[in-house]
């Protein structure tokens, strides 16, 4: 996998999982969820 940013140029990493289900929790109780996703190493 391969992604281009502004401050960090172009870096690479290996995808981890697939379908993944993430919950984060924001403060205060609230949490979002984030289903379908892919999991990748560490990118920037």
């Amino acid at each position: 996998m391969r992604k281009s940013g502004r401050t960090t140029g172009v870096t690479t990493d290996r995808i981890i999982q697939v379908a993944v289900t993430v919950d984060v929790g924001y403060g205060g109780g609230r949490v979002a969820r984030f289903a379908d996703q892919v999991m990748a190493g560490p990118m920037s």
